[in-house]
């Protein structure tokens, strides 16, 4: 019995770590500005004079994107007019390491120091970063930290030798009320708690297979939206597959403590999930393609039957330790 409980105490241990790294691992982008949900959304309105050159905006107000056409030049300035990125007609990317909007563009907030050997009069010294005439970058030209009316925006560019410009505008989007998610959260946790009540144990693991199921597919639909230059997440989609091979690993374990511990490493994994998405019911610009209220009613659905999982869990511990075991989970607790 003890062997069981601490391998099986170990196994919760081993998955919510897991569940961290992979949340820690899969928040670390390659730009050091994520993509996540927003209340501001930035969008480019023209490119003035037409150009051979795609932009877009990714995260609400998080990143630019540049696509060019191949057999063009682009130099895009930075914030004192120096050159900063070059897209070269075969497509290579490179970086002006001497320009300061290397340095500055590493933040939400421009705070990083800028290297002495860099400045508007510096040589170039162009870093290869990229390839295939498609660059993404942070700009503070593109976001602001609060405003109340349409902010208007330009950013300079030379398109084979010509001047351009990208205009845009930035706006503040009035956030959602979660409440009704809240109330979808409830009453889809006591449908699954009445329906689950008569056999708690199986009404659990049927609980926790439908959130993950949830979770995997909206979780990589948001994955799947971000470009990978932009640094997605594989956390939203790494988390609840975990917690469904947990669950379906509890099945065929006959000792209550052990398929315990199981079930309630499958319930943390799914809790870090909801965690780390929260903010898709508070905030307006989402990160997913998915219909926003699609997305957010897959979350509150999933939220709704991780806490019945959690009460049934707890529900078939209850009926399952006999008065033989159940010191011996508080005493491994």
């Amino acid at each position: 019995m003890h062997r069981s409980v601490g391998r099986s105490a170990r196994t919760l241990l081993i998955a919510i770590a897991l569940g961290a790294g992979m949340l820690a691992w899969g928040s670390a982008p390659a730009e050091a500005v994520a993509v996540r949900p927003t209340d501001m959304r930035s969008t480019v309105l023209s490119v003035e004079p037409d150009a051979p050159i795609t932009v877009r905006v990714l995260g609400g107000d998080a990143l630019l994107e540049l696509t060019v056409e191949g057999g063009h030049e682009v130099i895009v300035e930075g914030y004192n007019g120096e050159p900063y990125l070059r897209v070269s007609p075969d497509g290579t990317v490179a970086t002006n390491l001497h320009s300061p909007a290397t340095a500055l563009n590493q933040s939400q907030n421009p705070t990083g120091s800028v290297p002495a050997d860099s400045g508007a009069g510096a040589a170039p010294d162009w870093k290869v970063t990229g390839s295939d005439g498609h660059v993404i970058w942070h700009d503070h030209r593109i976001h602001a930290g609060s405003i109340t009316e349409p902010l208007p925006w330009t950013i300079s560019l030379t398109v084979d030798g010509i001047p351009t410009a990208v205009h845009g505008e930035l706006r503040r989007i009035s956030p959602p009320s979660p409440l009704p998610w809240l109330m979808l959260v409830a009453a889809s946790a006591a449908t699954a708690c009445f329906l689950g009540h008569r056999h708690p144990r199986v009404g659990a693991v049927v609980a926790i297979l439908g959130a993950s199921m949830l979770a995997t597919v909206t979780g990589y639909l948001e994955w799947a939206s971000v470009p990978s230059g932009a640094g997605r997440t594989i956390g939203v989609v790494a988390l609840p597959v975990a917690a469904a091979v947990s669950t379906l690993a509890a099945i065929p374990v006959r000792r209550p403590t052990a398929k315990l511990i199981l079930m309630l490493a499958s319930i943390s994994l799914l809790a870090g999930w909801l965690v780390f998405r929260w903010s898709i019911l508070t905030r307006s610009v989402l990160v997913s393609n998915l219909a926003p209220a699609l997305d957010r009613g897959a979350f509150a659905v999933a939220a709704g039957l991780v806490v019945a999982a959690a009460g049934l869990t707890v529900a078939a511990a209850g009926r399952d330790l006999g008065p033989a075991e159940r010191p011996t989970l508080a005493a491994d607790a």
